[in-house]
C-alpha cells in the first residue's frame, strides 16, 4: 500500500514540476526511494498530504 502511494506521489511531483529534466527526475527518484522510502516513508507521505 505504501509502495503504491509513494509511486503515485512521485508521479504527481513530476507532473507539478514539469521543468525537471529526466536526469533530475531520475536522481530525485533514486534518492527518495533509497532514503525517504526506507526510513521516512510514512512521514514523507504525511508531509506531502
Amino acid at each position: 500500500m505504501y509502495e503504491i502511494a509513494f509511486l503515485n506521489l512521485v508521479l504527481i511531483f513530476f507532473k507539478l514540476n514539469s521543468n525537471l529534466t529526466k536526469t533530475q527526475g531520475a536522481v530525485f527518484f533514486v534518492k527518495s526511494s533509497s532514503n525517504l522510502f526506507s526510513i521516512y516513508q510514512i512521514n514523507w507521505v504525511n508531509v506531502l498530504l
